[in-house]
Formats: structure tokens, C-alpha cells, sequence
């Protein structure tokens, strides 16, 4: 019987002094210092703006002692800057972004999370991981919106302009290629990738009855020294009578039907 009773107190004191936090996972890391219980890391890759729930920023894997352990893993108390970071699982060290938040490259060009790790073989609040990881945040050329309906009368003659949408938000000294896509692939509407404006071609007039809509897609690309991520956005162009209730619902009716339509043949 005595015998039994050592080894389970053997038994519990392996499990307080064997579990422990030996080291981090390094993949998309670049570590600072020593990789132990206790690292700082950067995260290799920058993460491109954005304010989609659930967007991956980084995940941090401990490893511990024996076996596969079960590590929980949690945000210290200023380790969530604004709480922008979330860790849907406790058992998992991803931190996506959390909902109603932002990565904006504007409002600042990094952020810092730091995460503990502790193994579940030991007792709660026995903290035996720490690792600080800094995030890098990329800017992204971004238009006004990511989607505009025009409605443009129908007759519409070579010259009338359909709008002006430019590419902003790009960081000095880079530089900033503008390009369009158009479906149809017709030539009836031109894109000065100068100016940013979107206009009925020289030689042409568009007819309701001959396409009822365009599909006109936007990118924006950076060159230099410091380079965003491409931006894109999409233009829908109804050609109809644009009055009253018609240009209102331009964006819906027209080119839900109209458009539609049109581009099956």
C-alpha cells in the first residue's frame, strides 16, 4: 500500500516538474535572442491590412516536454493591443483578427502580441511559456470603394465621361500603375490609366439594346522602393435611362437584369 502511495505522488510531482515549455515553433518567425520557454520573435511575413473577421495574423506554437502535451494558450493582459487579436481556440496559438476590429497600416505599422502557453498537466495559472511576437502590418492600395454602380444613358456618345476612380493610399516614394479589365471585351469604354478616367471610347455609342452593362475592373499596382499589395475594385455600368427612379436603382435592377443579360452573349 505504501508502495502504491509513492508512486502516485512520484506520479503528481512529475507531472508539476517534467511538463514545461522547451521551445517555439520558428516557421514564419524570425526570433531575437534564444528560442526557449521564453522568446521574442517577428513574424517573418507582413500581414496586409484589412478588417476581415477572422483573417490569420500569426500562429504561435509552443512545444513541450514528453509525448504531445495539451498547451492552452492566452493573451496576458496587455498582450492584445486594442484587442484586435483573437484566439478562437485555446488549444490552438492562431490569432486571427478579431471581429469589429482592423489591421490599418494609417494607424499603425506593426503590432505586438504576447501569448503564454501553459500545458494542461499543469496547475491552472502555472504560467511556463512566454513568447512576444511583433507583427508587421502592409499597406494596400485601395480605391474609394470596392464596388461603384453608374448608370449611363443610354446614346451615350464617345467623351461622356462614366467617372473618375484613382487608386489612393499609396506610400511615398512608391509608385502607383493603374489598369482595367473589361467584360464584355469590347472597346467601348476607355480607362486613362493617368488620370483615372472612365469614359465612352472615341468612335463609339452605347446602346441599351446592344449591351445593357459593363463590367469594368480596376487594379492598381505599386513599384519602388516600398511596395503595397494590389488594389482592385469594380465598376458595374448600367446603360439605361437615367432618371428618377432608374438612377437610383441603377446599381440593382439595371444591372441585376440588364446586365446580366447582356453579358450571356
Amino acid at each position: 500500500m505504501n508502495g502504491i502511495l509513492v508512486l502516485a505522488v512520484l506520479s503528481l510531482l512529475a507531472d508539476f516538474t517534467d511538463a514545461q515549455i522547451t521551445a517555439w515553433d520558428i516557421t514564419d518567425l524570425t526570433i531575437s535572442g534564444t528560442n526557449g520557454a521564453t522568446a521574442v520573435f517577428t513574424k517573418t511575413v507582413a500581414v496586409t491590412e484589412t478588417s476581415t473577421a477572422g483573417a490569420a495574423i500569426v500562429t504561435l506554437t509552443a512545444t513541450g516536454t514528453g509525448g504531445s502535451p495539451v498547451i492552452n494558450y492566452a493573451f496576458t493582459g496587455t498582450g492584445n493591443p486594442g484587442s484586435v487579436g483573437n484566439i478562437a481556440s485555446v488549444t490552438s496559438g492562431a490569432i486571427t483578427l478579431a471581429t469589429g476590429k482592423s489591421l490599418d497600416y494609417e494607424s499603425g505599422t506593426s503590432v505586438v502580441f504576447v501569448v503564454t502557453a501553459t500545458e494542461q498537466s499543469v496547475a491552472s495559472g502555472n504560467v511556463i511559456g512566454t513568447a512576444t511576437v511583433t507583427v508587421n502590418i502592409k499597406n494596400k492600395l485601395e480605391y474609394g470603394q470596392d464596388q461603384y454602380g453608374v448608370c449611363v444613358p443610354d446614346g451615350s456618345a464617345a467623351g461622356t465621361v462614366v467617372g473618375t476612380y484613382k487608386a489612393s493610399d499609396f506610400t511615398s516614394p512608391e509608385t502607383v500603375t493603374l489598369s482595367s479589365d473589361l467584360t464584355p471585351g469590347t472597346s467601348d469604354l476607355t480607362y486613362d490609366t493617368t488620370t483615372g478616367i472612365l469614359s465612352v471610347s472615341t468612335g463609339k455609342t452605347l446602346s441599351q439594346n446592344t449591351i445593357g452593362g459593363y463590367k469594368v475592373t480596376l487594379f492598381a499596382t505599386a513599384g519602388g522602393i516600398i511596395v503595397s499589395d494590389l488594389g482592385q475594385s469594380i465598376v458595374w455600368v448600367a446603360v439605361a435611362t437615367c432618371s428618377g427612379a432608374i438612377q437610383a436603382t441603377a446599381v440593382f435592377a439595371v444591372l441585376a437584369m440588364s446586365f446580366t443579360t447582356a453579358m450571356l452573349f
